[in-house]
This record gives C-alpha cells, sequence and structure tokens, in this order.
C-alpha cells in the first residue's frame, strides 16, 4: 500500500510538473460568452462567414457562428462587420477559455483581406478592461504582447479572464473582420489543480523524512 502511495505522489508530481512545463502553449477558446450581430450592415442580416479556402460568404446559425471562433485554427471564420463610430452598431463576440490567464501573449487568427480590422477587449476578474485595435497586415495571425498590462492586470483582480472581438470595418468578400480563433498562454492554474499538486508534494517530503530517520 505504502508503495502504492508513493507512486502515486511521483505521478502526481511528473504530470504537473510536465503540465505547468507546457504552460507556455497556447490554451485556444473553449466557450463562448456573448455574441451579437449587430445592426451593421453586412453580406446577410443574420450571422454568417465561411471557410477558407472555401465556401464564403455563407450564412450560419448562431450555433455555427460560435463554433467558427472556438479552438485552434480551422480555416472556419465568422465575420464581424462593423465601423470605427460605432454607428450603427458592429458585431462582436466574447469568448472565455478553460482558465483565467496572465498578461503573456494573445493570438488572433484572421482570415480575411488586408486592412480588415478589429477591436478587441480584454476582460479582468473584476471586469475592467484594456482596449486596442488590430488591422490585417499580411499574415493570418497576430501575435499581441500583454506583457506591459502586468501592472493594470494585477491592479484589478490579479489575471484576464475573457476577449472580446468588435468588427470595425466592411471590407473583403464576406464583409468584415474574418475571425476563425483566440488563443492566449500562460494560464492560471485552478486552485484544485494546485491543492493536487500540493498533495503530491507532501506525500513525497513525507517518505523522504521516513527514509531519512531509519538511517
Amino acid at each position: 500500500m505504502k508503495k502504492v502511495l508513493i507512486y502515486s505522489s511521483i505521478a502526481i508530481c511528473f504530470v504537473f510538473t510536465f503540465s505547468f512545463a507546457a504552460y507556455g502553449n497556447i490554451m485556444y477558446a473553449d466557450q463562448v460568452i456573448e455574441i451579437y450581430r449587430g445592426t451593421n450592415p453586412g453580406n446577410f442580416v443574420g450571422y454568417y462567414g465561411g471557410s477558407y479556402p472555401g465556401s464564403f460568404p455563407v450564412e450560419l446559425t448562431e450555433n455555427d457562428a460560435k463554433s467558427a471562433v472556438l479552438g485552434a485554427p480551422d480555416a472556419k471564420f465568422l465575420s464581424l462587420p462593423g465601423n470605427p463610430t460605432y454607428d450603427p452598431y458592429p458585431a462582436y463576440v466574447t469568448v472565455g477559455f478553460a482558465t483565467n490567464f496572465l498578461a503573456d501573449h494573445l493570438y488572433i487568427t484572421e482570415l480575411g483581406q488586408n486592412a480588415e480590422s478589429a477591436r478587441i477587449f480584454v476582460w479582468t476578474l473584476d471586469n475592467s478592461n484594456i482596449q486596442f485595435n488590430i488591422t490585417r497586415d499580411g499574415t493570418d495571425t497576430f501575435d499581441i504582447d500583454l506583457s506591459s498590462e502586468a501592472g493594470f492586470m494585477n491592479a484589478h483582480g490579479g489575471a484576464f479572464t475573457m476577449v472580446s472581438i468588435l468588427g470595425r470595418d466592411e471590407n473583403g468578400a464576406s464583409w468584415g473582420f474574418d475571425l476563425d480563433a483566440v488563443g492566449v498562454t500562460s494560464p492560471v492554474p485552478e486552485p484544485a489543480t494546485m491543492l493536487l499538486l500540493g498533495s503530491g508534494l507532501i506525500g513525497l517530503a513525507g517518505y523522504g523524512r521516513k527514509k531519512l530517520f531509519k538511517k
């Protein structure tokens, strides 16, 4: 029984040590918190987007629109028509992740034409946010460094929680910002994860003390 506990503790420590080492990997959005078509004209009255390469623009159901922006880049996108003045009101979507995240890198994949742009909101634990504009300049994925916002993040709860993307134009064949995926790095470990890791470390420490006392 003791050996089972020892091996279990070692396994827990190994798994979570490996997980922490992998935190530099991208965590993609896995839930849509809010989605709004807006009143800005577009190719269709309802949600629309498509796939690239593939067919676009095509009408999307609300579920299809949500699915298009979740997970890793997969060539499916949701178009977010808008304008810089917010009149009429642009389309937008807010996405969440498996856990909160720190001020590291934010990745946004867009499959449209150059000059398509969006307003980005990155939300903190106390529902404050930072805002900035992005404009496509030839690459599919924006790599946005949030490290300069660490002070703001720490002053407003200590972590970021979700990201909103709001369209700012009607460029391209599928009018608007063609959003495919949203990813972040540096997830914040959940309390339960930290408790398991702590239990494993305590178990190993206790086993080491017993061996030392037996000598």
